[in-house]
């Protein structure tokens, strides 16, 4: 079978609508899994050793644990628990959870560098630790954690082709029902595999972008 680029750009329309989806489904699962990753920090405020237990648990069974896995957990178990899902919410889910480990320890780099001196002066002025840790220490750390986690958001978009295995409608599944029907697989995934590079280059770039930003704030 000869490779045809005309029916490449033929299904272009249709994977960019897929491609949609596709960032829909990352940009909710950075979000939330960057929520998860503060709250996952706020754990390492306290005193107590079960919570700091806890994060360290956690962030290691993540880490450890394949995103495909993750998914089929949350599609799977879930349900199991009595707690319904529909696939994309379960999808989006499992890659937000996959994502809160990795941030939370970004998070938690960019937390240790600042200087301790900041917090002992907020906790002089009266303010409490949580207060001290949300007003002060936590936005100077999201300001320096920008450029890595826009790199980890690059690996949430090419997770995503993992939520097809649910029936998830992203571009991968799009390419698959596309190629389905019209039987040029080599082309279809050509196309999905352009846009795929588009999107990452174009966050790798802003990522880079981004970083030079925040370098020249933090050496004022």
């Amino acid at each position: 079978m000869d490779f045809q680029f005309s029916v490449t750009l033929e299904v272009m329309p249709a994977l960019l609508y897929g491609a949609r989806l596709t960032l829909y489904f990352s940009l909710a699962s950075a979000c939330l899994g960057i929520v998860l990753a503060v709250l996952l920090n706020l754990l390492l405020l306290s005193r107590n050793a079960a919570l700091r237990g806890f994060y360290a648990a956690y962030v290691s069974f993540i880490r450890g644990t394949p995103t495909v896995i993750l998914i089929f957990l949350c599609y799977y178990v879930l349900p199991v628990l009595r707690i319904d899902l529909s696939p994309a919410v379960a999808g989006t889910i499992a890659l937000a959870i996959n994502l809160s480990a990795f941030a939370a320890e970004i998070l938690r780099g960019a937390i240790a560098a600042i200087p301790k001196g900041q917090i002992e002066a907020a906790r002089s002025l009266g303010l409490a630790t949580i207060p001290s840790f949300g007003l002060i220490v936590l936005p100077q750390a999201v300001i320096r954690s920008i450029p890595p986690l826009m790199n980890e958001f690059t690996f949430v978009v090419k997770s995503t082709p993992l939520l097809s295995l649910i029936t998830v409608v992203e571009l991968m599944r799009t390419g698959q029902q596309i190629f389905s029907t019209n039987f040029r697989p080599l082309e279809v995934l050509l196309g999905v595999a352009l846009i795929f590079f588009v999107i990452n280059f174009t966050f790798s770039k802003l990522a880079l972008l981004v970083e030079g930003a925040v370098q020249k704030r933090l050496s004022r």
